[in-house]
């Protein structure tokens, strides 16, 4: 039976919400989008960035998702089209450097993710 590396998903509810500084980072890395003119307006990009990523360091379904990041489905939904632009990788990259410093927990979590990737 393989062995499963994870961050409880209770331990870690905060851990997608990114530091204003990583954020930063991220942002520069996305398109820029616009708003449509009719319509609901889209999501808050920002939150359900850090959906994805609490998703991708917890390992938990994506129904246990702490509704701070706002809805699952829309969470797919940015993930799939990142994932399909080829940009993943990198808005991963841009997230992930200096978040964990200070965090021994979290960073090695972080190598275990890197190494399998």
């Amino acid at each position: 039976m393989e062995a499963r590396l994870r961050i409880e998903p209770s331990q870690f509810a905060e851990v997608g919400m990114l530091p204003d500084a990583q954020w930063a980072r991220v942002s520069q890395l996305l398109p820029q989008r616009r708003r449509p003119r009719v319509g609901r307006p889209p999501a808050d990009i920002r939150r359900a960035f850090g959906g994805v990523l609490w998703r991708i360091l917890t390992k938990a379904p994506w129904r246990e998702m702490p509704r701070t990041y706002g809805s699952p489905a829309t969470c797919v939904r940015r993930l799939r089209e990142w994932e399909r632009a080829g940009m993943l990788d990198s808005l991963l990259d841009a997230a992930l450097e200096g978040l964990a410093q200070g965090r021994p927990d979290l960073f090695r979590q972080l190598v275990f993710l890197d190494a399998r990737h």
